[in-house]
């Protein structure tokens, strides 16, 4: 197995990420080494400066006579000997006795200022490479005690370049370990990637295991299930699709199937043929009509948002239809009747109108009263559009948007089909009960007035 690109991302922003750590942690390791050195070296001067503040006034009462120069000179001849330099001043802030590196001793001044009054303890760093601690005693006496800082910034130097010399290794040591824990980390993962794999086309009720409380991989799961999920539905819409065009094409084509072998079984009659014919004819037309029904259900399952663009011009509309279903009508034994068709307009998708309205007087001749007149009428109320296709028959039930379970006779397919086409241009369908009569209505809202009169 080759190296995971995955695992190398995150093994080389772990390792970056440690390393600028590293870093800033051994900078201030670095820095807080300095400043505990020069802190140490601070309190070893202001030690030093004290005690010979002390020591020099003792020298001195055993030995008046001698003097405050000669009594420092002896304290510090008996000094022991350090890498610090020790200065004592007189009263006059002149030089009396000096002790310790020349180097140290020419940083100190020749001189003490007389003007202002020295505090207690001061602290003179006049430059980088040293560290001076004066002191005022009592009686006038003032001691200097200056140390080297670069004896103490050496250790933290020293430091400073064995954790430089160490990142090296430990940087490529988070790089080998980073890319085996992240192996471990994206275990979960691989088995997530198993069970995905493990998954079939026919089995796509399963879903991936989610923990609680989630993680990512946990919302990936998720994510997937849903997914999952939607393939599901997806499947299922299909499956209908195949009932539902096999069921609503089987009727007319063992119709078609049956004329046809029964006008080969032997020399037709004319008369017969012709009735043949017309049969072939009817069955041809409602195979059409079950086509066209079935892409309509198939645009919708699929959630295809029409072009809502034609200005449909709804009394135009009622006589193309009309003359559409005319024969097809004759031969159910239903006439046609166009009542109290106004000249209104909406905006929509005059094919899918059309397609509602044949559909409407389709349903209306197959499953009215025998020789009942189906009547078409365009009428506005308010702000609406009603376009209804009245007939005599049994009670026409509300149908769902889309039928989920194919009807034994196929009832209600093609009024769902018209609900969804009226849903899609803002409308809706309306189903009536007027005395012995269905009045089922498309209502649409109008955008624009009735036009003006028509002239010929």
């Amino acid at each position: 197995m080759g190296l995971s690109r995955l695992r190398l991302r995150l093994t080389a922003s772990y390792a970056i990420g440690f390393f600028a750590v590293l870093v800033v942690l051994n900078l201030i390791v670095v820095r807080s080494v300095r400043q505990l050195e020069e802190g140490l070296l601070t309190r070893r001067l202001s030690l030093a400066a004290r005690d010979l503040l002390v020591e020099v006034p003792r020298e001195f009462g055993e030995h008046r006579s001698e003097g405050w120069a000669t009594a420092a000179a002896r304290v510090l001849d008996e000094w022991p000997p350090g890498p610090d330099a020790l200065v004592a001043y007189g009263r006059d802030g002149s030089q009396m006795a000096t002790l310790g590196p020349p180097a140290l001793v020419a940083t100190a001044p020749k001189v003490l200022p007389q003007t202002g009054r020295l505090p207690s303890d001061t602290t003179y760093a006049p430059d980088h490479s040293a560290r001076r601690i004066m002191v005022r005693g009592n009686p006038p006496l003032t001691a200097l005690a200056i140390g080297s800082l670069d004896d103490t910034r050496r250790a933290a130097d020293a430091l400073g370049l064995w954790l430089f010399r160490l990142a090296p290794v430990l940087l490529l040591a988070s790089l080998v370990l980073g890319y085996l824990f992240s192996g471990r980390a994206l275990a979960p993962m691989n088995a997530l990637a198993e069970r995905i794999a493990g998954l079939a086309p026919e089995r796509l009720d399963e879903r991936l295991p989610v923990r609680a409380p989630p993680d990512e991989i946990d919302r990936l799961a998720t994510q997937f299930n849903d997914v999952l999920t939607r393939l599901q539905q997806a499947q299922l819409r299909n499956r209908r699709f195949v009932q539902q065009a096999a069921h609503q094409i089987r009727t007319p084509l063992t119709l078609l199937l049956g004329e046809a072998s029964l006008q080969r079984s032997g020399l037709p009659d004319i008369g017969e043929l012709r009735r043949s014919l017309d049969r072939i004819w009817v069955s041809a037309h409602q195979m059409q009509r079950r086509v066209d029904e079935l892409v309509t259900v198939a645009a919708a399952e699929a959630g295809e948002a029409p072009v809502l663009g034609d200005d449909v011009e709804l009394d135009a509309l009622a006589l193309e239809a009309t003359e559409l279903m005319r024969q097809r009508a004759a031969m159910l034994g239903h006439p046609l009747e166009l009542l109290g068709i106004e000249e209104l307009t909406v905006r929509g998708n005059a094919a899918l109108l059309r397609e509602a309205l044949v559909e409407l007087l389709e349903n209306a001749c197959r499953h009215g009263d025998p020789g009942a007149p189906v009547s078409v009428r365009v009428t506005r109320m308010g702000g609406e559009a009603h376009i209804d296709v009245v007939n005599r028959g049994p009670v026409v039930q509300a149908p769902d948007v889309l039928m989920r379970e194919v009807p034994p006779d196929g009832r209600g397919l093609g009024l769902s089909i018209v609900r969804w086409i009226a849903e899609q241009h803002g409308g809706r369908l309306e189903i009536l009960r007027e005395d012995n009569r269905n009045a089922i209505g498309l209502i649409l809202p109008l955008d624009r007035g009735p036009r003006g009169p028509v002239t010929t």
